[in-house]
């Protein structure tokens, strides 16, 4: 199946029943029947205007970044994250790399979310007597903002990048992963509660619309990885004042902004030295670094090593494991102790 984008590109629909897919012009699918879907495919340039309302997703990006917009608000994807979109969610979405992204996007019928939630917090005594729980909730509805790639969805969505071409890939094999994955995507929703109350205010209320407003702050600090950012510019996004913005980021994330940033470009910086064949200078304009030399001193700070010398680290690294008769350390410890 082929969809256009500013260049042909190649798109992968999995489904987890048998389904005839059609690419509309939008670049959104359609299926014959109701089901859910997994799509997949990967591009370096992509210009999506707003193509009206989604159903409820979540999406992620492989090898480079996927910047989205939605209700004046700039957020991204990449190696690192994903995202959950709730039901009606609408965005723009642009990409523009050097190298193709690959992008993935699952989608679920929203009352596959209802009837996972409902079987979640309904007891297990009352599911005896109603397995389909006749009185389930009418909504669900996710703080919608991106996620660290973590210990409970990611293992998942690792799985159908990794599963999703061979022989168990059946329909019968996804609809099992797609509801796996959104019991995750409901669990890690659950937790947010918990930072939530970490946010120093009297008020529930309160809590709530300040923790909305960070998560906007950090989203758009993730979207501009690229490129310079201000307080100002940080806290003008997320409709805060410079000092309130510093003083909530902190309590909440536990390092400011700018050191938030920086952290976050030398992880990027990371990748794209173990990854790619982007000379430093490249790497070092690509993640928003004022200079070369800022680049190099802030990257040793951090790592212990210059840019070269973690490329040249890792690189020696993989190549040693590639070598016939090589066991890591801990499959050595594992075999001793068998």
């Amino acid at each position: 199946m082929k969809q256009t984008n500013g260049q042909t590109q190649c798109t992968r629909v999995y489904t987890d029943a048998p389904a005839t897919a059609t690419m509309k012009r939008s670049g959104l699918v359609d299926l014959d029947i109701c089901c859910n879907v997994m799509i997949n495919w990967a591009t370096t340039h992509l210009d999506n205007p707003n193509v009206g309302a989604t159903t409820l997703a979540v999406r992620w990006a492989l090898n480079g970044q996927r910047l989205f917009e939605s209700r004046n608000r700039r957020f991204a994807v990449d190696d690192s994250s994903y995202r959950i979109f709730n039901n009606g969610s609408e965005f723009s979405s642009t990409i523009n790399s050097a190298t193709p992204v690959e992008c993935y996007t699952v989608c679920f019928q929203p009352e596959l979310a209802v009837s996972a939630l409902a079987g979640i917090v309904t007891p297990d005594h009352k599911l005896l007597d109603d397995p389909e729980v006749t009185a389930k909730p009418h909504l669900v509805q996710f703080m919608e903002k991106t996620n660290p790639h973590d210990a409970v969805v990611s293992p998942i969505i690792q799985r159908l990048e990794r599963y999703k071409d061979s022989d168990v890939a059946t329909h019968g094999w996804f609809e099992e992963q797609f509801r796996l994955l959104l019991v995750a995507l409901i669990e890690v929703d659950s937790k947010i509660q918990d930072e939530i109350d970490r946010v120093p205010a009297a008020r529930a209320a309160t809590r709530d619309e300040l923790y909305r407003r960070i998560q906007n702050a950090r989203d758009f600090m993730e979207a501009g990885l690229s490129g310079p950012l201000s307080i100002q510019e940080i806290a003008s996004a997320a409709a805060f004042s410079p000092f309130h913005l510093l003083r909530i980021f902190k309590q909440v994330f536990g390092e400011t902004p700018h050191q938030y940033l920086t952290r976050r470009r030398v992880e990027a910086a990371k990748s794209y030295l173990k990854n790619t064949d982007m000379s430093v200078t490249d790497i070092c304009l690509a993640i928003g670094f004022e200079s070369l030399g800022s680049f190099s001193w802030m990257f040793r700070r951090h790592v212990g090593v210059s840019p070269e010398g973690y490329r040249n680290r890792i690189r020696s690294s993989e190549y040693i494991k590639s070598m016939p008769g090589f066991a890591d350390t801990e499959s050595v410890v594992l075999h001793r102790v068998a």
